[in-house]
Formats: C-alpha cells, structure tokens, sequence
C-alpha cells in the first residue's frame, strides 16, 4: 500500500493504448481529461492534497509540435518522451516547453 506521505514520491504516465508506436498524440483536452480523472480519483482515495502533490505526465508521442498544448493544460505534470528523445534538438524544445 502506499501512504498519503508516499504520494509525493509517485508519478504516474499516462499514454493512450491507441498512441503506442504510432507517432499519434491525443489532442490537450482528450489529455487533460484523462489526467483529470485520474488526479480525481486520488483526491477520493487519499485527498486532494495529497493529489495535487503527485505527478501525471502525458507519454504519448510527445514531440517539439505538441508539447506547448499539452504542457499547458493543468493536471499534466511533465512529459515522458519516447522517440523525439532520440534527436537532440527535438529533446532540447520539447525540455525548453513554452506555455
């Protein structure tokens, strides 16, 4: 099990099942939507606190065109980056977001 103090410590990633492998980012609001829910069930089953402590990143096909969007929206937390981390300057934009 893990405590309300552990969550702190806990990120999760999110990345749609369809978006695997396929180059294919979910829009910012079907992202954030899913964030949402997800963040809203650990403010049910711990606090909202606690939930608001804990980190939700988006994982899918995140690239130097994308990121801006998704970065803005308010329950995504970070990014986990597949194939564009492969490409320096791709990486390096995608780690310098602007929102």
């Amino acid at each position: 099990d893990v405590t309300e103090e552990e969550l702190e410590s806990v990120v999760i990633a999110y990345e749609p099942v369809w978006a695997i492998g396929t180059g294919l980012t979910a829009t910012p609001e079907i992202a954030e939507d899913v964030h949402k829910y997800i963040r809203s069930w650990f403010k049910k089953a711990y606090s909202p606190e606690a939930a608001e402590k804990m980190r939700i990143q988006y994982g899918g096909s995140v690239t130097p065109e994308t990121v801006d969007e998704l970065m803005a929206q308010p329950d995504i937390d970070g990014a986990l980056v597949g194939g564009a981390s492969l490409d320096g300057e791709k990486f390096g934009r995608i780690m310098n977001y602007k929102v």
